[in-house]
């Protein structure tokens, strides 16, 4: 499908965009709160709409030439941006890990719960401030490219994680339990596979396919292991990179590399960076056993981000 001459709104590029992306599990919601305790940064968490359209790029289920595609991540990224500064999607949980409370000074967030309320306000308020915007989607790294063609000057900052520590954390969650890929409750993309002629599952969009059968046949643990090949197996260099190890053990030093991208620490930037320690704990290595494609990727995924 072509656009032709049609567009949406007016097309103009974004200021200030970061992308915060890795598998679950690794650090990427802290993280980006962290970053979105700095001056004048917005947080936009896992925004469905937007997370549907990049997997479904990267399953390989939009258009072609993915024109109309681009023009509607810079629309859906403007829309979102313009509900932040209202607050009309604000996290007012207290208990959620995610809650604005925990990022944003009280007095911050009434005055423009008060004297915020129009699209051109919202405009004027980001031009004066120089707002910077953080938006946060796991499983993003294969749509690296279209997001930079789609929206410019868009940066992306890929967290990751020691891969052990990642599938024990989805292994505690069941996310992908057989439970789960006979039942799923996500909205995610799945394929539909039938297991033996008796047994229907669901197989979540970033497993290789030829592959279900043994993605089936693994062990909860091994699929959390090729949930995270799957994740992080499309950085090219070109993207910041975050280790949570290095900010577990530095966190200080870590952010300083922030500061050259124009975010500003707080007072709350640095108590923030105080909880990664209480939530690092190294999971040892387990003996697994995947097929040659996921235990070759493994290996090599291993040893360049530096896991053993």
């Amino acid at each position: 499908m072509r656009c032709g001459k049609y567009c949406i709104g007016n097309e103009e590029p974004i200021d200030n965009l970061f992308f915060v992306t890795g598998a679950c599990r690794s650090g990427k919601t802290l993280f980006s709160k962290i970053l979105a305790s700095t001056q004048n940064t917005e947080w936009i968490e896992e925004p469905y709409e937007l997370s549907l359209l990049l997997w479904a790029i990267q399953a390989g289920k939009s258009n072609a030439d993915l024109e109309w595609e681009e023009k509607a991540f810079n629309a859906i990224c403007k829309e979102l941006i313009n509900s932040a500064i209202l607050l009309r999607n604000g996290n007012f949980r207290p208990e959620d890990l995610s809650t604005i409370w925990n990022y944003k000074e009280a007095k911050e967030i009434f005055q423009r719960l008060v004297n915020i309320n129009t699209r051109n306000q919202v405009q004027y308020y980001i031009k004066e401030n120089n707002s910077h915007f953080i938006i946060d989607i796991p499983g993003i790294l294969g749509s690296s490219e279209f997001m930079k063609r789609a929206c410019k000057g868009v940066r992306i900052i890929h967290v990751i994680r020691n891969p052990y520590d990642v599938a024990e954390a989805v292994c505690q969650k069941h996310w992908n339990s057989n439970e789960s890929l006979e039942h799923p409750l996500n909205n995610d993309i799945y394929r539909k596979f039938n297991y033996k002629g008796n047994t229907e599952y669901y197989i979540p969009w970033w497993v290789k396919e030829g592959m279900e059968y043994d993605f089936v046949e693994a062990t909860e643990y091994e699929r959390g292991i090729i949930y995270w090949v799957s994740m992080v197996e499309n950085y090219d260099g070109s993207d910041i990179l975050i280790k949570y190890e290095d900010l577990v053990q530095a966190p200080q030093e870590e952010m300083k590399s922030f500061l050259k991208l124009g975010l500003q620490p707080t007072t709350k930037t640095m108590a923030l960076s105080s909880e990664l320690q209480s939530r690092y704990i190294l999971e040892q290595e387990k003996e697994i056993h995947l097929n040659r494609y996921y235990a070759d990727k493994f290996r090599e995924l291993k040893e360049m981000y530096k896991y053993g």
